[in-house]
């Protein structure tokens, strides 16, 4: 894919969102991203010329393209703001819807435009394109490791679906790839294509902040330690207005708010001040310069990390239930008497011998101590004797 395009700086890049045109510029520089400035651009209308004249908000913008057309041919326009990639966007998909509109175009700029150059969001190429990202990565020597970032598009950049053709308008994703892709933890949150309050801030100051302050709330609530935009205007109004918003909420909101530029930037070893880090107006230097690593170092921590949740994860093997040991049970109970002949013999009784009475009363007399009498022999014979019957006895059990 290529990596030279017509650049369109804005008119935010030499005020306001100068950080944002000072990082774009250096991550150009470190990975041989050719961005040629349109020579002679003019300001895009933004958000007001299409509220007042509906043909100056179109010739403002077909002015510039025309002259990329003619100046830089064959190169598709980039443009880093939201407000103007939507201005440029909405004129070309307005000139290519017919050849009248087209013409019409031509008289109110009075210069030849064919509308055939594409334009592009500067977080689109980057996003598309893997020559780009694969730059990035091997030139980076730091990573973002472990900063919990809410990622805020704004209203513009994906909107109109039809016009702008990239991501998606309620839950998109490219800025939260690239950032993952440089060490940070984007979060997941429900205000990252809300609108920041644009002109409100001026106009209607007290909608304006409560906006803001939604941004804010939301973004704090699900963990984000930082917010990043590719968007002057809500760069502005978030970083800006939190102090106002802390003041007139009772809250203590201090979210550093990024341009998502800063943060590729410092990765590829830009210095806070080459990147006009040290220009916004909520402190922004610690908390980023803070979570830079050595992605070796990082790597290695995060392996050890999710060693340690796969190990606490593993299921722990269960105790064997316990049973009931029927062989040892059976040998402690008693076991019913089992007699067993080899030959069944008569047993002969023998009658116990009286012995003499013995008067207590009288004076002790001598025991004579009387001789056993001898016992009768028992003869054995190899033909069966019958056995007498013998009472039955329930608790014994007779052999067969």
């Amino acid at each position: 894919m290529t990596m030279e395009f017509a650049y369109y700086p804005g008119c935010a890049s030499c005020a306001t969102g100068l950080a944002y045109d000072m990082s774009t510029r250096y991550i150009a520089r470190t990975i041989g991203l050719k961005l040629r400035v349109i020579p002679d651009w003019n300001c895009c209308g933004a958000s007001a010329a299409h509220l007042v004249n509906r043909d100056l908000s179109l010739a403002l913008p077909a002015r510039s393209l025309a002259l990329s057309e003619k100046r830089l041919p064959g190169l598709d326009v980039v443009a880093s703001c939201a407000a103007c990639f939507g201005r440029l966007k909405t004129t070309r998909h307005f000139a290519r819807e017919s050849n009248e509109n087209r013409a019409h175009l031509e008289s109110l700029i009075d210069r030849e435009y064919r509308a055939e150059a594409n334009v592009f969001s500067l977080l689109q190429i980057i996003a598309e394109n893997d020559d780009i990202k694969e730059a990035i990565q091997a030139r980076m020597t730091k990573v973002l490791s472990g900063l919990k970032i809410a990622c805020y598009y704004g209203c513009m950049l994906v909107r109109p679906t039809e016009v702008v053709e990239f991501d998606d308008e309620e839950n998109p994703q490219s800025m939260d790839d690239i950032l993952r892709l440089v060490g940070a933890e984007p979060v997941d949150w429900a205000f990252k294509s809300y609108c920041c309050g644009a002109s409100l801030q001026v106009t209607e100051p007290s909608a304006g902040k409560t906006m803001v302050e939604k941004i804010l709330h939301n973004a704090q609530i699900n963990g984000a330690e930082a917010i990043a935009t590719a968007c002057p205007l809500c760069q502005l109004n978030v970083d800006m207005r939190q102090k106002e918003v802390n003041w007139l909420t009772g809250s203590s909101y201090d979210l550093p708010v990024y341009y998502f530029t800063e943060l590729i930037a410092l990765c590829l070893g830009a210095t806070p001040k080459e990147i006009g880090l040290d220009k916004h107006y909520n402190p922004a230097v610690t908390c980023a310069s803070s979570k830079l690593k050595d992605p070796r170092v990082a790597a290695a921590e995060a392996a050890a990390e999710a060693e340690a949740a796969a190990a606490a994860a593993k299921p722990k093997p269960r105790p064997k239930p316990k049973t009931e040991d029927t062989t040892s049970a059976a040998a402690a109970e008693p076991q019913p008497e089992v007699v067993t002949t080899t030959e069944p013999v008569a047993a002969t009784p023998v009658a116990a011998e009286p012995q003499p009475e013995v008067d207590v009363a009288a004076e002790p007399v001598a025991v004579t101590p009387v001789a056993a009498e001898p016992q009768p022999e028992v003869v054995t014979t190899t033909e069966p004797v019958a056995a007498e019957p013998q009472p039955a006895n329930d608790d014994k059990v007779v052999a067969p």
